[in-house]
């Protein structure tokens, strides 16, 4: 069935080219997140002190590695989409051929938002959760594929946590710049 394979790799090709696109993205959210956070957190050390500097290193800590590691865990998924592209759409083709809905409507999704130009996740993402709970039973035969669908469903709550938790960090440096000022 060529016209299946053909289908198949096509899709993988938008894919790929809208997961490159996001890890660029994702890294820039990681720098970002580091510098924001680091910043943030040794002004804070240098503002406060007794409990509520301790209060500041558990919370500045754990919130600061929760932003990294969302961003730098979206990313870290996404780099795997390109590097097992062919079994990707052996898995894709093996499902078309299967003929659930679900896979037409997710390579209609792709294809439909490279056409446009714009190429969004997010819009992508909410196609592949259709797709997602229609192999989720399946995990052994899909394994690739499932793994792509948990990168693109994650990223948008992954990207989210991590810019919301940085715009934290960038609104208290001016407040412990003020209290070092005082």
């Amino acid at each position: 069935m060529p016209e299946v394979e053909d289908l198949a790799r096509r899709a993988v090709e938008g894919v790929t080219r809208l997961a490159a696109r996001a890890m660029t993205f994702a890294s820039y959210v990681f720098v970002a997140v580091v510098l924001v956070s680091t910043t943030s957190f040794l002004l804070g050390l240098a503002a406060l002190d007794g409990d509520v500097r301790t209060v500041w290193v558990v919370l500045g800590l754990g919130f600061g590695l929760v932003a990294a590691r969302g961003a730098f865990l979206a990313r870290w998924r996404l780099a795997t989409i390109g590097h097992h592209a062919r079994e990707l759409a052996t898995e894709l083709a093996s499902l078309l051929e299967f003929g659930h809905p679900a896979t037409r409507t997710m390579v209609d999704a792709v294809e439909a938002d490279e056409r446009e130009g714009g190429g969004s996740v997010l819009v992508v993402s909410r196609e592949f959760f259709s797709l997602r709970d229609a192999i989720d039973n399946r995990e052994n035969e899909f394994r690739r594929l499932l793994a792509v669908l948990r990168a693109i469903t994650s990223f948008p709550a992954l990207m989210l946590s991590a810019i919301a938790i940085t715009v934290v960090f960038a609104m208290l440096v001016p407040i412990f710049l003020l209290v070092l000022a005082l």
